[in-house]
């Protein structure tokens, strides 16, 4: 028997023994799937990492060093870790160059009795501010601003006070910069604590405008993996490039599987004219109306989640996305609002009674074929995880364990010990590869499997080993539906 040794020459002629080691059969079960995720936001011009730079982010108090205290992609960095603590994590900042957003907080009357005033700033809060009789508007919004200097260093808004106006300004010039939220009052139990006679107006100054482009992060990633990114730019034309490099790395030359998570924080008519224009299966976007918190924060979180969970088929419902400001119960979106969200291809999240905020569904927002029709092959982000699960372990197997072989036919007359792989001996690795799989609950129908799978050498290129799997995909358990044919 010949065995084909790497590294021992043969004729050696110095006595000795010789022994080396081989990987090849090293690897018995699945092999562990890839878990890194990318954060692309907007950085501040005191952060210490260069914009358009990949670099880890060890813990959430990196963050303000690499890319600056009250940035966007340092509230992203603190909102990951506060789910996830486990996952390798990355960031890239980006440079906003554009028009900075302003909102008003409006200051009116005279304090004819005692109270406070709660505001809640891009989601944290309550601010207090206490409110004494008799102050009047210039002194009420002077204390504002006073409540809001302790706490504004973190904040990705900065505030100032002239007369009875608060105005807050965007640290950074973008269109996203709008959408940071300033309420007064979150619960409708703040309300009362109003002092009398004071009037409070917030309104939206100078609209932000002119997202940064992704195009430079993407080439900062040339040739890296990251299985999911979310970006903190959420604008069609940075939608359309991220959506165009997924597909990329998706493909089978590439084989970069990756996930983009981005969010919207419109009103509920715009996200759905909003998932009109996207139809993607690498794409995600949670959403669950205006809400305290800034969306990026929140799909943030929805990430951290999701990648926490190393099951890619188990789904991710009724998981908890950490301390996040919704909407009021009472303004919650209902059932028959969130099935037009999951139908349009937007992801939805659930509030329950005491505020807390889980993942209900996470959905692409892939929802035609390139026909035009509707199509659900796609919809479900765990059969796209599922299906990198099944094409990583699959090459790893085959690279791993058959990395220097021959290929020769089914019939060839091979000593023993060759490295040598066959097309039976393809398939039998490929059916204890599908029976692992279903071990670990990613598919079922193993004879079903076996009887469609099709193993062959390829017809133009002897070099070639060509193989048709048909794996059936577990699906998820979401609805349970009985009837109580009651008797009385």
């Amino acid at each position: 028997m010949a065995i084909p040794f790497a590294g021992i020459p043969n004729p050696i002629l110095t006595p000795g023994a010789y022994i080396e080691y081989n990987a090849e059969r090293a690897l018995q079960g699945l092999a562990p799937l890839p878990n890194r995720v990318l954060l692309v936001g907007a950085r501040l011009a005191a952060g210490a990492i260069p914009a358009n730079t990949l670099t880890l982010i060890r813990s959430a108090g990196d963050a303000d060093t690499m890319f600056g205290r009250g940035s966007q992609i340092g509230a992203m960095a603190k909102a990951f870790k506060a789910v996830n603590q486990t996952t390798e994590l990355w960031g890239c900042g980006l440079t906003a160059a554009g028009t900075a957003a302003t909102k008003t907080i409006t200051v009116s009357g005279t304090a004819t009795g005692a109270g406070t005033l709660h505001f809640w700033v891009g989601g944290r809060g309550p601010i207090d501010v206490a409110v004494a009789s008799g102050a009047i508007a210039t002194a009420v919004a002077s204390a504002i601003d006073a409540a809001f200097a302790l706490f504004e260093a973190d904040w990705m808004y900065t505030f100032a006070v002239t007369a009875a106006v608060v105005t807050g300004t965007s640290r950074h010039g973008a269109a996203f910069g709008q959408d940071f939220d300033i309420r007064l009052n979150y619960g409708s139990r703040e309300s009362l604590d109003a002092p009398p006679g004071i009037t409070i107006a917030i309104a939206n100054g100078v609209s932000g405008a002119t997202d940064p482009a992704v195009s430079a992060a993407i080439t900062a990633i040339g040739d890296q993996w990251f299985q999911t990114i979310v970006s903190g730019v959420n604008l069609d034309a940075n939608m359309d490039l991220w959506e165009t490099f997924a597909a990329a790395q998706w493909g089978p030359l590439i084989q970069q599987d990756v996930m983009v998570f981005a969010g919207y924080a419109g009103v509920y008519a715009d996200a759905l004219t909003y998932a009109g224009d996207r139809n993607s299966q690498f794409t995600v976007v949670p959403y669950m109306g205006v809400t305290p918190t800034p969306w990026w924060e929140t799909v943030t979180r929805v990430a951290a989640a999701s990648t926490a969970e190393p099951d890619p088929a188990r789904p991710r419902q009724t998981l908890s996305i950490g301390a996040v400001s919704g909407p009021p119960v009472s303004a919650a979106f209902t059932r028959s609002d969130r099935e037009t969200l999951l139908a349009a291809g937007i992801s939805t999240l659930k509030i329950a009674l005491d505020g807390a905020v889980t993942i209900e569904r996470l959905v692409t927002t892939y929802t035609t074929n390139p026909a035009g029709l509707p199509d659900a092959t796609f919809r479900n982000l765990e059969t796209m995880l599922t299906l990198f699960a099944l094409r990583f372990t699959t090459r790893a197997r085959f690279q791993s364990k058959y990395p220097r072989h021959k290929l020769a036919s089914d019939d060839a007359n091979y000593g023993a010990g060759q490295a040598v792989i066959t097309p039976k001996v393809a398939r039998g690795e490929l059916i204890a590869l599908a029976r692992q799989w279903e071990q670990s609950a990613w598919v079922e129908g193993i004879e079903q499997f076996k009887a469609d799978l099709l193993v062959e050498r390829n017809a133009s290129d002897r070099d070639r080993l060509d193989a048709l799997l048909v794996p059936d995909l577990v699906n998820q358990f979401r609805v349970f539906a009985g009837q109580i044919a009651f008797i009385l």
